[in-house]
């Protein structure tokens, strides 16, 4: 399954307001634009009953104020962008410089397209195959930690569970691997049982954030470093973990990530 990472430079332009929580706003743009080129492919990519994307929320060098942004014409943001599984590259062949989005009241035009980690440490290619052999390859690390940069959460019955209990995080990444690869290659209640017996959380900072998805919606999720101790995995699963933890740079964690929500960093020890 491929894994591509993408990072957009984007030129604004004209003045215009973007709430904080835009991932709404640029879920849609996003595949509005891909519609504009191929519309075949954006309506397999919205009806896919597991989003075969993920997307991070602007990068913009400015505060908000009063929990929105107010952007000038010129104003320059990055845009992350993951894809996964047969679609990714198609999209890739679509993302160019001029590249046109808008995103609410704002029209974005994309000045760069860096798709290489050489060209930028957020982009870059690679395939679930590969992955699982480096990671198998890899010394026992001790450590992994998961540093969540924007608001994460997981269903629960009817309700919003912002904790990341390890068989919720390992759980939820080997259940999307599954449905975007289109095969059963984890076994995902195995998964859930190991990661709740054998993962213990070392250490964590962080907090609950509440953010509007929509303007009748909200959900609660949380942000923050966390950090789980592998030591107590037997030996043949720690490369398991660390592929989903992997999957995750480019998959995000738990609910709406192709809304921004639930995007992630990752280090090992």
């Amino acid at each position: 399954m491929i894994l591509a990472a993408a990072v957009l430079e984007l030129q604004a332009q004209n003045a215009g307001r973007l709430p904080v929580s835009h991932g709404r706003l640029l879920h849609a743009a996003f595949l509005n634009s891909i519609r504009s080129l191929d519309a075949e492919l954006s309506a397999r990519m919205h009806d896919a009953a597991n989003k075969s994307f993920s997307l991070g929320h602007l990068q913009l060098q400015q505060s908000a104020q009063k929990m929105t942004f107010q952007l000038q014409a010129g104003t320059q943001a990055k845009w992350r962008i993951c894809l996964m599984g047969d679609s990714a590259k198609a999209v890739l062949q679509l993302l160019h410089p001029g590249f046109r989005l808008q995103v609410g009241s704002v029209a974005f035009v994309v000045k760069d397209v860096y798709r290489t980690q050489r060209e930028h440490s957020q982009a870059g290619l690679t395939t679930t195959e590969y992955l699982e052999s480096q990671c198998a390859e890899l010394p026992l690390v001790s450590q992994l930690t998961m540093d969540f940069i924007s608001p994460t959460t997981f269903r629960y019955f009817d309700h919003d569970y912002p904790w990341p209990k390890p068989e919720l995080v390992f759980g939820s990444l080997a259940e999307r691997w599954n449905k975007i690869s289109g095969e059963e290659h984890f076994a995902v209640d195995k998964v859930k049982e190991i990661a709740a017996a054998y993962l213990l959380p070392e250490r964590w900072q962080g907090n609950s954030k509440r953010v509007n998805v929509s303007p009748q919606h909200g959900v609660t999720g949380f942000v923050g470093s966390f950090t789980y101790k592998l030591t107590l995995l037997p030996p043949e699963f720690r490369a398991m973990f660390i592929s989903l933890g992997e999957f995750a740079v480019f998959a995000g964690v738990g609910r709406l990530t192709g809304q921004g929500l639930g995007q992630v960093k990752v280090r090992y020890k």
